[in-house]
C-alpha cells in the first residue's frame, strides 16, 4: 500500500508542479480593462460551483481602478461568503490527505514565484504604486488558493478563475455584491 500511496504522492506533486509553472508563466494582466464575454461567462460558472447567485460583475476601467480599490469592501457580500472559508475547508481536507508537507511547500515558495510575473503585468499596465501593489498581493493570493483547491482534491473549483487569469484577465475585488473584474 505504501508503494502506491507514494505514486500517488508523486502524481499529485508533478500536477502541482505543472499547476505552479502555469500560474508563473501567466502574462498578468495583459488584457486588464478590456471587456471579455468569456471572462463574464467563466466567471459565472465558479458562482455556480460555489452555489451563489447573488453577485453583480463589473468590468473596471483603467482611470476608474484606484477608486474601485479603496471601494473594496467584503461585508455584505454572498461571494465572500461563499469563499472565505475555503482555505480553511481546503487545509482540513489536505491535512486528511496527508499533504500536509505539499502544503507547506506551496506556501513557502509559491508567493515569491508569482510576485515577479504579477508584479512586472501590474507594473506595464498600471504603473501606479497602490494598484501595482493591490493586483500583485491578489495575484499571490489566488494563486495560494488555486494549488491549496489542487491538494485539496477540488481543482474543479478555480478552473474558470485559472483560465480567467491565463487569458489576461482577473478579479481584483469586491464591495457588496459587486464584483469587479480587469
Amino acid at each position: 500500500m505504501g508503494g502506491i500511496y507514494n505514486v500517488l504522492k508523486l502524481s499529485i506533486a508533478e500536477d502541482l508542479s505543472t499547476i505552479s509553472e502555469k500560474l508563473c508563466s501567466i502574462e498578468w494582466y495583459r488584457k486588464a480593462c478590456i471587456q471579455d464575454q468569456q471572462t463574464e461567462e467563466l466567471f459565472y460558472e465558479f458562482c455556480q460551483l460555489l452555489k451563489i447567485n447573488d453577485y453583480q460583475f463589473q468590468w473596471v476601467k483603467k482611470e476608474e481602478l484606484s477608486e474601485k480599490i479603496k471601494g473594496i469592501d467584503f461585508e455584505g457580500s454572498q461571494l465572500w461568503e461563499g469563499i472565505k472559508d475555503l482555505p480553511d475547508r481546503f487545509k482540513v481536507r489536505i491535512n486528511t490527505k496527508g499533504l500536509n508537507k505539499a502544503l507547506e511547500k506551496i506556501v513557502d515558495h509559491l508567493p515569491e514565484s508569482i510576485f515577479h510575473p504579477a508584479f512586472d503585468g501590474a507594473f506595464r499596465q498600471f504603473q501606479e504604486e497602490k494598484i501595482v501593489n493591490h493586483l500583485t498581493v491578489a495575484a499571490m493570493y489566488i494563486s495560494l488558493l488555486i494549488c491549496c483547491a489542487y491538494l485539496a482534491g477540488e481543482e474543479s473549483l478555480f478552473e474558470p478563475i485559472l483560465r480567467i487569469l491565463e487569458s489576461g484577465h482577473a478579479p481584483i475585488g469586491m464591495e457588496g455584491n459587486i464584483v469587479y473584474f480587469i
